[in-house]
Parts: structure tokens; sequence; C-alpha cells
């Protein structure tokens, strides 16, 4: 029988706890359960109140009976950084040592306070280099140590950590053959996965979830929601972007009048709506960023999960925008169910149980420090306990042994001091190109000193027709003195906000804003042929840094 382990998921709003095997392709599942996690006591993926959390999971674990202590915590932060990256093929033996110093390259921070993991995400199709592209991962040490002091008031040892991001994807792409996109909408995070051959080919994570949707809600006092719980339950009943809000479906609005009421419950809708609308507009935006830069066309099946689907009206949103096929099957035939446990989930739970599922199928093997060096400390005693009993029964061969080494190293530095005379010119040369090294260093040097921020306009224009939003429009660009302006038009005031998040991709611009916006509106014509139009037009200022050798990868400023 596989091992068993426990796989916990701290949400801010819901701790999620399964009961698993570990390691196996299709899990058997022995309990699964979810509780409130207390107030305040989760924040981004730090675990603030451990002891009231670990009491009441404890608690949790006691009611139920379950005694086993290993566990695999998924871990969801936006201080976790992910990058993709491209390195030659080698040994698995090799890899590791690799991947630390690409790390140190490719991750905008020092990553001496952080832990990097990576997993394989297949070699590019007709790559004559035979690259392996791999996802990386860098984990906080706090953040971790966070979990660490958890599990010890919890009473739990720690098997090892999966990331968020690995997690369904995994579960999805272990089970199912044919491509598939997945978007998981999670509390406050988004994370898009494109996988192609039972293989992760793209992945990206917005800061952005489904909260956005239950705050719209509970900022309308019209429908009478004021808990997160309570508005999430109302949101999964009530399909309001079908059937609208109707004034039956709650009794305790604090408005009266009835016109005054019809107008708030619109308000509410819209907002609502809206809000769903931005969770499409982030994934869709991520796709087509992956088309262009891939040039791949999405196949296969599209994967809607977490539990923001859960909410009426999420996946037509989705399916209405994305032009593929929406997987409508149920997930829980994946796993096996433990039938003496007599375990059962309501329809569509099983979408925010995927990442627990998945934890425990390939982890990426995510371990602090501070238990790395228990372990190494462990083995070192073994070890040296072992060398200790065996240095007594070697000494006595090293004596005897002593003497014939002594003769054969100076027979090795006779040998080796005719060498370095024979060797002795190349010293002049290895001078001389120390000399020619350096005075074209100088050159370099005065190059980029002549470098300036306008030189960069080419490579800007080009990068502006990679991330503008198809809707948008320049009418007028300049630039000087490192200062770049530009007038811009687009159809909704959303597209501006998608704007400013394309363009943080731009590595070399800094100091991005948007001084100014106002609304235009425009008559049709039909003799002139013009259509009316409605829209909206702002400016667009940055900072242009200058590029040089020194700062920069790849066109990309690097800190």
């Amino acid at each position: 029988m596989a091992k068993k382990v426990l796989s916990i998921q701290a949400g801010v709003w819901w701790t999620k706890v399964a009961v698993m095997e570990y390691g196996v392709k299709h899990p058997q599942v022995f309990e699964v359960f979810t509780f409130r996690t207390p107030d305040h006591a989760v924040e981004d993926g730090y675990i603030r109140e451990r002891e009231g959390l670990a009491n009441q999971l404890r608690a949790e674990l006691s009611k139920r009976k379950i005694s086993e202590r290993k566990v695999i915590f998924s871990i969801n932060s936006a201080k976790v950084v992910s990058r993709e990256d491209m390195v030659p093929k080698v040994r698995d033996s090799q890899l590791k040592n690799l991947v630390m110093e690409r790390a140190r390259e490719i991750f905008p921070m020092d990553i001496n306070s952080y832990t990097i993991s990576y997993t394989k995400m297949g070699m590019l199709d007709g790559d004559p280099k035979k690259q392996v592209k791999l996802l990386l991962v860098a984990v906080p040490d706090n953040l971790l140590s966070n979990y660490v002091s958890f599990a010890e008031l919890a009473g739990l040892e720690i098997e090892t950590f999966e990331y968020m991001g690995n997690c369904a994807m995994q579960f999805i792409a272990k089970n199912y053959i044919e491509d598939s996109v997945i978007v998981q909408l999670e509390e406050r995070s988004t994370i898009v996965s494109v996988v192609k051959d039972n293989q992760l080919v793209f992945q990206r994570v917005a800061p952005h979830g489904y909260d956005a949707t239950l705050s719209a809600a509970i900022d309308n006092p019209v429908l009478g929601l004021r808990e997160d719980q309570e508005t999430f339950e109302f949101l999964c009943k009530n399909n309001v972007t079908r059937d609208k809000i109707r004034p039956e479906m709650f009794s305790d609005s604090v408005i009266v009048d009835p016109e005054e009421r019809r107008i708030a419950i619109q308000q509410a809708y819209d907002a609502i709506k809206e809000s769903m609308d931005y969770h499409v507009r982030i994934v869709v935006s991520a796709l087509e960023f992956y088309q262009n830069q891939y040039k791949m066309p999405l196949r296969g099946t599209l994967h809607l999960i977490g539990d923001g689907m859960r909410i009426q009206g999420m996946k037509r949103a989705f399916d209405t925008k994305i032009n593929i096929e929406v997987e409508k099957g149920d997930y829980l035939s994946l796993v096996k169910m433990d039938k003496k446990s007599g375990t059962s989930l309501a329809e569509g739970e099983s979408l925010g149980l995927l990442s627990i599922f998945g934890a425990t199928i390939s982890p990426m093997g995510i371990m602090p420090k501070e238990l790395t060096e228990r372990a190494n400390k462990r083995n070192s005693t073994k070890i040296a306990a072992m060398v200790f009993a065996g240095a007594a029964l070697i000494s006595v061969g090293l004596v005897g042994f002593a003497y014939f080494r002594l003769f054969s190293a100076q027979q090795e530095q006779e040998r080796l001091k005719a060498r370095i005379a024979e060797l002795e010119p190349v010293n002049e040369i290895y001078e001389e190109n120390n000399y020619y090294r350096g005075q074209a260093e100088q050159y370099r040097t005065f190059d980029n000193m002549t470098k300036t921020q306008n030189e960069n306009l080419e490579q800007l224009i080009a990068d502006l027709e990679k991330y503008f939003p198809t809707t948008v429009v320049i009418s007028s660009l300049s630039a000087a003195d490192g200062r770049v302006t530009m007038s811009v038009t687009c159809d909704e005031k959303m597209t501006v906000a998608q704007l400013l998040i394309n363009l943080k991709e731009v590595g070399y611009l800094t100091d991005i804003s948007i001084p100014s916006i106002s609304r235009v509106e425009s008559e049709a014509d039909e003799e002139a042929g013009i259509e009316a139009y409605e829209g909206w037009q702002f400016t667009v200022s940055a900072t242009i840094n200058v590029l040089t050798e020194a700062n920069t990868v790849n066109g990309q400023v690097v800190e």
C-alpha cells in the first residue's frame, strides 16, 4: 500500500485538508474536509495566527480520528516568484547546480534568502540544440520557516512543500491525454496554465482572485450581504448574470423605496458582472501573449477549476470568450474515494479541491533550508560514527602505505618542476592577453557612457506592438530627455488598467503613469462614412532606462 500523507492548503477564508496516498497517479482519498480559517489568521500565504490555526487544525483532526502526521503544504503567495527558462539538456545530477546558476541571473532579487525549486516543462519542438524548458520557483525562506513553526505547533512533520501553480496542473496533466488549458481561480490569484502533450509549456499567475467578485456584491448594500462566506454561498446558488438580481433573492435590503431599490439592484448587477468580465480579460490577455510569443494555437480542452469557478455564471463568462471546448466532467472520477470513511462531496465542490489532490502526485520537492540542514546533520553524525569505527582498522594499513606515497610524491614533484620550466614562455602570452583585454574594456565602458535613453526608441516601438491590447490606438508619441509620452485612445476604461499591467512587462520602462484621462465621443457622419465612436483618451508617460551591456539580459533591464 502506498504511503499516506496529509495534504493541506491554508487559505484566507478556508483551510482544506485531505488524507491521501502519496506519489500515485490515481491516489486514493481516505478523508477530505474543509473548515473556516480564523479571521486574519492567513495573509498572502503567511500564517499570522499560527497557534490559533494550529489548535483548530488539531481539533479537526482529532474529531475525525485522523492519526497521520506527515504533511504536504500547498503554498500560494504573491511573494513566491516563478520564471520560465531554457537550459541545455544535461544529466539530472548536474541540473540542480545549473538551475542555481541560472536563478541568480533570471530572478530580480537576492536569491540567498529564497529556496529555489524547479520542474521540467519538456523539450521544444524542433529545437536543434536540445534545450529543456523549466519552470523555476523562488519561495521566501521566511515563508517556509513560517510553515515549519506552524507544523511544530500542530504536531505535524513536513514531508515537502508544493507550489500552487503546479498542484492542479499535475492532477489534470497526469490524467488527461489531450492538450489542456487550465484556468484556476482562487481566493486572491488566477493561475493560467497551458499543457501540451501532458507537459506544462506556459504558466502565468495574476494576483487577482474571486475576492473581487465577492467585494462587488458586499459593496452594494441593496443585497444585504455582509460576510464573505455568506456572499460566496449566495453567488454559488444564484446566477445573477443570467437571471439578473431579483428582489425575492434577499429579504434584508437596506433600501425600501421600489424605484431606488430597482436602480441599486441594477448597479449591483453591473458591478458583479464587470468583476467576472475582468477575470476573463486577465485570462484572455495571458493566452494572447502565449499565442503571440510561441506562435501556437490553443487546442484541447479548457479546464475551469478553483473555488471561484463554483460561482454561478463564471463558467459561461469564460465559455463565451475562449474558443475551445470547456470541460464539464466530474474530476472526482480521477481519484478513488475510500468507501469506509463515508466521505462525500457536494456537486462542484471538487473544483476547489484539485490543488490538495494534485499536491500528492508529483510535487516539486520544495524543502526549507533549516529542515535540509537538520537532515544533513543527522546524516553527518551517522557517517562520522561509521568513519570513526573504520578509521581504526584503516590506520594500520595507512602507516605502511604512507612511505610508498612519499616516494611517489617526490617523483611527481620533480616531474612538475620540469613541466613548469617548460611552460614558462606561456606566462608572457597570458600577461599580454590581460593587457589587451583591459584596453578593450576601456572602450566598452566609453561606449556605454555615450548611450542615451532615446536609443531605445526602436526597441520601445517593437515592445508596444507586442504588449498593447488590440483595441488601443496610439495617436502620437514623443521622446525627449529619457521620457516618453504617448497620446492613446481605447474603447473601455478597463483596457487602460490592462495596458498598465502589460507595460510592467517592459523591463526598461519605469515611473509609468497616466497623468490625464478623459471620455471622448464622436457623432456618426453617414456622408463621410464615419461611424459614431465612444471611448477613452488618455496620456501615458514613462521613463526609458539606458540599456547597456552591464545592466541588460536579452534586452531587459536587470536590477
